[in-house]
C-alpha cells in the first residue's frame, strides 16, 4: 500500500513539475511578445555614409514588425525623448489629430501625441518590416508639417541601400553579366552620395521610386 502511495506521489510531483515548466514557458513567451519599457538604449546606430530614403507618405495605419527584436524610441512634440520600449511583437502606428499613436494587440495603446517614432533592430541580422516588407537599418516615422499624414523614412548605410537598389534597377543577371552588375553598383553609389541632402527641407535624401532609384 505504501509502495503504491509513494509511486503515485512521484507521478504527481512529476506532473506538477511539468505543468510548472509549461507555465513558465508560456509566461516567458507572453513577456517577450509584450513591449517592455526599457531604460537602456539597445538600438543600433547606422554606420556612415548613410542615406535617408522616403518610403511612404500616407494617412493609413502602419504595421511594424521584425524577424527578431526591436527598440522603439518615442519623441514628443517638443523633440525630447519620451519613452523607449523593447519588443518582438508586431506594432501598430496610427495617426490622430494630436500626433502619432503607438499600440500593440495585447497591451493596446502604449503612447499617444508623439511627433516621431524610431524603430531599430537590436542586431544587424534582424530586419524592420513595414507592412510586411523588410528593410535594413532604421525606420523613422514622423508627422508631416500639416499634420495630415505620416512620413516614413529608412535610415540606412549606403552599402545596404545599394543591396535594395541594384537588383531593382538592373534585374537578375547571369554570371557572364557580372561586370554589368558591378558597373550598376558604382553608378548607383555615385548617384546616391551625390544627391545627399537634395530634399533637406523635407527631411530626407532620396525617393524610393524611379524619381531617384527604385528601392
Amino acid at each position: 500500500m505504501f509502495k503504491g502511495i509513494r509511486i503515485g506521489s512521484n507521478v504527481c510531483k512529476k506532473r506538477v513539475l511539468q505543468l510548472g515548466l509549461v507555465g513558465i514557458t508560456l509566461l516567458f513567451f507572453s513577456c517577450v511578445e509584450m513591449p517592455v519599457y526599457q531604460k537602456e538604449d539597445l538600438c543600433l546606430s547606422v554606420k556612415p555614409p548613410a542615406v535617408r530614403v522616403k518610403l511612404l507618405e500616407t494617412q493609413n495605419h502602419l504595421s511594424i514588425s521584425s524577424n527578431g527584436s526591436l527598440v522603439i524610441r518615442c519623441f514628443h512634440e517638443e523633440g525630447g525623448e519620451r519613452a523607449v520600449y523593447y519588443t518582438s511583437a508586431e506594432m501598430e502606428v496610427k495617426l490622430s489629430e494630436e500626433g502619432i499613436e503607438l499600440s500593440q494587440r495585447i497591451q493596446g495603446e502604449l503612447e499617444a501625441d508623439l511627433q516621431k517614432v524610431l524603430f531599430s533592430p537590436t542586431e544587424t541580422k534582424f530586419w524592420v518590416c513595414l507592412n510586411g516588407k523588410p528593410y535594413r537599418g532604421v525606420l523613422e516615422i514622423t508627422v508631416t508639417k500639416n499634420h495630415e499624414s505620416f512620413l516614413v523614412l529608412n535610415l540606412v548605410n549606403v552599402e545596404d541601400y545599394l543591396k535594395g537598389v541594384v537588383a531593382s534597377e538592373i534585374g537578375r543577371l547571369s554570371r557572364q553579366e557580372m561586370e554589368a552588375l558591378k558597373a550598376q553598383a558604382v553608378a548607383a553609389r555615385t548617384y546616391s552620395l551625390s544627391h545627399l541632402g537634395q530634399f533637406a527641407e523635407e527631411g530626407y535624401d532620396l525617393e524610393a521610386t524611379v524619381v531617384d532609384q527604385l528601392y
